[in-house]
């Protein structure tokens, strides 16, 4: 694996295990309230960088004093993006809702982009050839997405054929007959699906 690849992989991991598992409900909560908030989740997100790098790409990079001026500034910008997109919402421009969640993690995203480029500083020719479109790829990705499709979408019509004589009767505060009749189908949710 390309070391490029293999760093934004590293910082990927980083970035999710940061702004997920270990990220509280407390210390979101706290984000509204102040900054010592955002001071431990930058601290978190520092050492599970810290960590992450040294376990999955090279722990001599950590000796690289050009991590130790660029690993600060991405972990700033990441707190930036947080608490911009915390003002965003609080002065109620914007909802809590799916476009500025997935608006949030492309922005988390492009930083991890620019720390993994500015670490490895790769070549054009050795990117292109990490992304190149190879025939057993091709056929990869298509087997992937066949399995993908029947699992996730013809697994959720075959639960609710199979549970439909079970929802008969049943009454439901909110819910339409519909909603509880397509139980188990995930496409039964893109009907109402918005952003």
């Amino acid at each position: 694996m390309q070391p490029f690849l293999k760093v934004v992989l590293a910082v990927l991991l980083a970035h999710l295990l940061g702004d997920f598992p270990l990220q509280t409900s407390n210390m979101v909560r706290g984000k509204e309230r102040g900054s010592r908030a955002y001071l431990v989740h930058g601290g978190i997100h520092f050492v599970v960088l810290i960590l992450c790098v040294a376990a999955f790409v090279d722990v001599r990079m950590l000796a690289d004093a050009w991590f130790w001026v660029l690993a600060p500034l991405y972990i700033a910008m990441h707190l930036v993006i947080d608490r911009g997109k915390q003002g965003l919402m609080r002065t109620a421009r914007v909802g809590d809702s799916a476009s500025v969640f997935v608006v949030d993690q492309v922005l988390h995203i492009c930083t991890i982009l620019g720390l993994a480029w500015f670490l490895t500083r790769p070549e054009w020719s050795s990117l292109r050839s990490q992304f190149g479109w190879l025939p057993a790829t091709g056929e990869k990705v298509l087997e992937a997405g066949v399995v993908y499709v029947v699992v996730v979408f013809g697994g959720g019509y075959l639960i609710r054929y199979l549970t439909r004589n079970l929802s008969a009767g049943i009454e439901t505060s909110g819910e339409t007959t519909e909603e509880v009749e397509n139980a188990g189908s995930i496409s039964a949710g893109w009907n109402g699906f918005s952003w």
